[in-house]
């Protein structure tokens, strides 16, 4: 629970990136642009092999504006964003 600051209030994003460098960097960088702080972060291997998920924990930052955002990164896909 402590790994995922599952006690901790925020937004848990998941996101799909292309398996290459660079794309985990794309999604920290527009998190930080919103004024959001990743409090957790994990990887899991996609259905598609050559993609990747992660799961963030975000906190700081609105639902609408962090979702437009992510939403703008190219080959990426916003798969859910929630409030915990």
């Amino acid at each position: 629970m402590e790994l995922f600051a599952a006690r901790q209030k925020g937004l848990r994003v998941t996101v799909e990136v292309p398996d290459r460098e660079g794309e985990l960097a794309k999604v920290a960088q527009a998190i930080a642009d919103q004024g959001g702080y990743i409090a957790s972060c994990g990887t899991f291997m996609a259905a598609d092999p050559t993609k990747w998920g992660i799961v963030f924990k975000v906190r700081n930052v609105d639902r609408e504006v962090l979702t437009a955002a992510l939403s703008r990164i190219e080959d990426q896909k916003l798969v859910d964003v929630r409030e915990v």
